[in-house]
């Protein structure tokens, strides 16, 4: 229900402002005065920085500017840093005074290149564009001062700006102040007329605000206010004359913001017309006189647009508005309101609203009802709203002492004794709602009644009632014992002549029941126990134990190895005085057997190989209990045997383990594996005995094989036809060489020639060996090494067996020879040092081991050695009779004499003369070539060679010189 209340004083107050501008006859100069400054670079928006919106802004304005014969406009920018003035000097006139479409472009250009860089001089500037205007005529110079910030360099704008206005030389100026602060706009605002702006749309109409003013002709100007709103737009302007009669408009110029009106000079009624809804609202300005050649602005205020609200809440007969939650909402959006007072009032703003209305109730879902309302401006607005009569609660618990029983529980509620409700059981609370008034309540736990009559129930109230049953009932508490053990929770109990069943509370079953005697019994796990009779006292508790006699169990935890076996490859059996009591059979994995309380011997048996028995006594059962019982069996071992016969595997043979030399059982043989045996065994030492089934050899028995639990032992049995080994040995070390060791057979009663059989096959180093039919041989050892002689050496081959012989193929020695130049060591790129034997057999060539050091390892003996090329100028020489001797080295040295230089420099004239195609070339005194002389520069030619006398033949030096000798160098 919406209410009109005449409560609140209404006061529609009209404020005008009016703004006159004189406009003279001649031109209109105004000049645009730009901040470029730092500050311009910060941001408006957190998007865009000032120096951006301010472009934008300027040139919409500009192209929006009319190009008039009577308007010219300038530029100038402070803080620009465009040219080389700086600092607070940085103030330029980049345009000087033009009609609007000639500058535009140039201006526009000017603006977009310009970037927050400098100082702000505006004192300076304002100096400076007074020098700016035209000195001559009766004209309008006007400054439009656009600024983000205040002076910097120290001068005072405020002064300066009288001072011109007082010399006549500029009107009144313009200032533009964008995101200033109160402080930085108190700086600036005594310049002149002072705009503020803080985005792009308020610097916008700010700067065509003065444009109206400035560049317009006599006109009215007309904006519309409310709540502090530019509503212009929404607001009918009419302009009346002095006779009251409406006054026909010749021009109108309409903005968002304001409305031009083109009028002839007179005194005129403004109104203004503004619908709120269905409500209009006006206001009248009278007394507006426009004069010839000025600008008038009119501003009509329609004041506030807000109205107030009071709303009221019922319930039934009860006013609940001080209970009620209140949200607002307007064409489906919320709506601010701060809601005070009794009754609840808010203001808001004129317009049509809903008003959802919250009642809360304990206990239960609220209660919402939705009112619709206009508020109208400036006028107070009561919303009604009715509940009805409030429902009433009910909740009803039903206990035993402390005890909560109501899910056990069904209700019953009467009302002037006819039944209203029954409530079934299983709820842990029983809610129910009617209508006010007296309720009588009967609650039945299985088959007991218990009431409470006569419960008073009121509207919007929640009436919570328990029943306690402690008077009616007795409790009943019941433990069940398997031998010492608590098997309460898995136990099942049976009441006799009773429909009640115990349930589990804690460690005990426990059950509610009315006062008596009943007779009870339990069972765990198919055991039953005896009967038991209790008598169960109302409010009291009874508690009762129930016994059942259980057999013990036995569990084995077999393992070998430290692992757990699997329960199918044990057996085992309880004994008790030589009998078989229980057999132990597999249940969940795991082998058990029951028995009654007692002491008793588990016999175990583990099907190993091989396989394992083990007794264990004193094993003590427990009823109800369950022993575990270890039964730790070794981890057999295993030994391998692969056999082989003439170096092939072979199954011919039988292999058996024995003990302290006993037969035990025969190894079996593995399928698929050629000449593999094997043999499950225990812990211990063994022997293996093995019988080949191949005539010509012999039984071999092989002792001392040890093997740990679960350890695998291999071994290789080799049955070997007769073989010879022979190793070379010199200085007691062993001897490797690339010769050979020939085996030829011999006939012992030399009626044969000898015939070749094999050649002995190094098998690790100095090692030589091969396998031999049983007879007589001689073995060749040829070419064993530099300096070794050839032998042959008789050997006699047993059948079955291996020949061992030892050769020493004599010392080895070293030996050394050190070539020096001089005293210096001489190495030799080309030449060689040759050892021969006493026989003049060449044996090898010495190598260099360090610069002038040659070297060779050699058997024992006397040795020449050759020198070949060692110098240029020594082609030979011979080093007889050099004895090694074994285990040293034996060393000589060899002095070639010291070493030289020869050079010979080429002249034509005084310059070195290069010959490309000629030679110089080096003769021992004895006519023998040595070398060419090598250049090493322009005209220089050397040679390094032995001391000694030498000639050189030059041939083609020069043209007409094929040779030339130079002797006795």
């Amino acid at each position: 229900m919406i209410r009109k209340t005449g409560r609140l004083a209404l006061l529609v107050l009209c404020l005008l402002l009016i703004s006159t501008i004189a406009l003279a006859e001649g031109k209109t100069y105004i000049e645009f005065i730009f901040d470029a400054s730092f500050s311009m670079d910060q941001r408006v928006d957190g998007r865009r920085t000032r120096m951006d919106v301010a472009k934008e802004v300027m040139e919409v304005l500009l192209e929006g500017l009319e190009d008039r014969p009577d308007l010219e406009i300038a530029l100038r920018v402070y803080g620009s840093k465009l040219t080389d003035v700086v600092g607070c000097r940085d103030s330029i006139l980049f345009q000087a005074f033009g009609p609007v479409g000639e500058v535009r472009p140039s201006i526009l250009k000017t603006i977009k290149r310009l970037k927050p860089a400098g100082m702000t001089p505006i004192g300076y500037s304002l100096e400076l564009a007074a020098q700016d205007f035209p000195q001559e005529g009766n004209n309008r110079n006007v400054i439009v001062l656009i600024t983000d910030g205040e002076e910097s360099c120290n001068a005072d704008p405020c002064a300066i700006s009288k001072k011109l206005q007082e010399e006549g030389v500029i009107l009144r100026p313009y200032v533009v102040g964008f995101a200033l602060s109160a402080l930085e706009e108190a700086s600036v605002r005594c310049i002149g007329n002072y705009y503020p702006a803080h985005d792009r749309e308020s610097l916008l109409t700010a700067l065509q605000s003065i444009m109206v003013e400035v560049v317009s002709p006599p006109s009215l100007v007309v904006e519309a206010w409310a709540d502090g709103i530019n509503v212009t737009g929404d607001t009918k302007i009419e302009l009346f004359g002095a006779s009251g009669a409406p006054v026909s408009i010749g021009k109108v110029e309409k903005d968002p913001h304001f409305v031009k009106l083109t009028v002839d000079e007179d005194s005129y009624t403004v109104q203004g017309t503004l619908m709120v809804g269905p409500e209009e609202l006006t206001v009248r300005k009278t007394n507006v006189f426009v004069e010839k050649g000025q600008t008038t602005k009119v501003v009509l205020d329609f004041g506030s647009l807000k109205g107030g609200v009071f709303l009221r809440a019922f319930a039934g007969e009860q006013e609940v508005s001080d209970q009620v939650e209140i949200r607002v909402e307007q064409d489906g959006r919320p709506v601010r309101a701060a809601w005070s007072g009794f009754p609840p009032e808010t203001i808001l703003a004129a317009g049509a609203y809903d008003f959802v209305v919250t009642l809360p109730v304990k206990g239960r879902e609220p209660l919402v009802k939705r009112a619709t309302g206009w508020v109208s401006p400036r006028q107070n607005t009561e919303v009604w709203v009715d509940f009805g009569e409030l429902p009433a609660f009910l909740e009803v618990r039903a206990i035993y002492q402390d005890r909560d029983i109501t899910s056990q529980c069904q209700l019953e509620i009467y009302r002037e004794g006819r039944s209203q409700e029954t409530l079934p059981r299983g709820k842990d609370l029983f809610r129910y709602e009617t209508r006010p008034g007296v309720l009588d309540i009967k609650a039945n736990y299985q088959g007991v009644v218990k009431g409470a009559p006569g419960v008073a129930l009121e509207g919007g109230q929640t009436t919570q009632v328990t029943i306690d049953f402690g008077d009616v009932l007795g409790l009943l508490r019941i433990r069940v014992l398997a031998g010492d053990e608590d098997v309460t929770r898995e136990a099942e109990v049976e009441l006799s002549g009773a429909q009640f069943r115990p349930s589990l509370r804690g460690n005990w079953l426990e059950v509610l029941m009315p006062p008596g005697v009943y007779g009870l019994s339990g069972s765990y796990r198919g055991y039953p126990s005896r009967l038991a009779e209790v008598e169960v006292k109302a409010g009291g508790t009874a508690e009762v134990t129930l016994t059942i006699e259980l057999p013990g169990k036995i569990v084995l935890a077999p393992s070998a190895g430290g692992r757990t076996l699997s329960p199918d490859r044990v057996s085992a059996r309880v004994v008790r005085e030589d009998r078989v009591v229980k057999e132990f059979t597999v249940s969940l994995g795991r082998l058990e057997a029951t028995a009654s309380p007692g002491l008793y011997t588990v016999e175990c048996t583990y099907m190993s190989d091989p396989e394992q028995t083990l007794v264990i006594e004193g094993v003590a059962v427990k009823g109800g209990k369950t022993v575990e019982v270890p039964v730790v069996f070794q981890n057999p071992g295993r030994i391998q045997v692969q056999l082989f016969v003439d170096g092939k595997k072979t199954d011919e043979a039988e292999i058996m383990l024995c003990q302290d030399k006993k037969p035990i059982r025969p190894f079996r043989q593995v399928q698929g594996e050629r000449g593999l045996f094997e043999i499950g065994v225990l812990e211990g030492t063994y022997e293996l005995q093995v019988i080949p089934r191949i005539p010509g050899f012999k039984e071999r028995l092989i002792e001392g094989i040890g093997v740990k639990e679960g350890q695998l032992i291999e071994r290789q049995v080799r049955l070997e036809p007769s073989k010879l080994r022979v190793k070379l040995l010199s200085d007691g070390v062993p001897f490797e060489t690339e010769g050979r060791l020939m085996v030829y057979s011999i006939d012992p009663d030399g009626w044969e020639d000898e015939e070749y059989v094999c050649d002995l096959e190094m098998i690790e180093r100095g090692v030589y060996e091969s396998k031999l039919k049983e007879g007589t041989y001689e073995i060749a050892l040829v070419y064993l090494g530099a300096g070794i002689k050839d032998r042959r050496v008789p050997v006699e081959i047993v059948a079955g067996e291996t020949l061992e012989k030892v050769i020493d193929v004599g010392g080895m020695g070293r030996l050394r020879i050190r070539l020096l130049s001089g005293d210096d060591p001489l190495r030799t790129d080309d030449g060689r040092l040759m050892v021969y034997t006493e026989d003049e057999d060449y044996v090898c060539d010495l190598e260099e081991v360090s610069p002038g050091n040659y070297e060779a390892k050699l058997p024992e003996g006397l040795y020449h050695v050759l020198g070949y090329n060692l110098a240029p100028g020594v082609r030979e020489a011979w080093y007889r009779d050099l004895e090694v001797f074994s285990g040293e080295t034996t060393s000589k040295t060899v002095r070639l004499g010291g070493m030289g230089r020869l050079r010979i420099r080429l002249l034509s004239g005084d310059k070195p003369l290069r010959t490309d195609d000629g030679r110089l070339m080096v003769y021992k005194e004895d006519g023998d070539y040595v070398c060419d002389l090598e250049e090493v520069s322009p005209g220089n030619y050397e040679a390094e060679l032995p001391e000694g006398l030498y000639h050189v033949l030059g041939y083609n030096l020069a043209p007409g010189v094929r040779e030339a000798w130079y002797r006795d160098l």
